[in-house]
């Protein structure tokens, strides 16, 4: 999904305020029409392919979906090797979250997942 630099520009607003914005708040915080609000809001759901990212509730207003927002440009950003990355990562916290109660090794949990070390 190519975004314009207005696009980007609401989507940042949204994620920075994380809360529930009115039209003519981020007309105001952005300097244009509370119609170009609406219609960029429009334009940005359309292009989604995870359908709505910016949910609009009646008498709140706006806010961000920031799961379907950043599993959108993850998903299309990523490599092969990084999504591996990603699913043992994934993996090590699952098994860590499911142990707490009992204490597991670090060197125990990483040999299955290929576990490296980083300087």
């Amino acid at each position: 999904m190519q975004l314009s630099k207005r696009e980007n520009y609401l989507i940042e607003i949204l994620m920075k305020n994380n809360m529930m914005l009115t039209a003519h708040q981020l007309a105001e915080i952005s300097s244009v029409s509370t119609k170009t609000i609406y219609r960029t809001v429009k334009k940005i759901n359309e292009e989604s392919a995870e359908g709505d990212i910016i949910i609009s509730e009646i008498g709140k207003g706006f806010r961000l979906d920031y799961d379907k927002y950043l599993h959108l440009n993850t998903e299309n950003k990523m490599t092969t090797k990084e999504k591996e990355s990603l699913v043992r990562r994934n993996n090590i916290i699952l098994k860590l979250l499911f142990k707490a109660p009992n204490s597991i090794r670090i060197n125990d949990c990483g040999s299955r997942f290929c576990w490296t070390k980083v300087y």
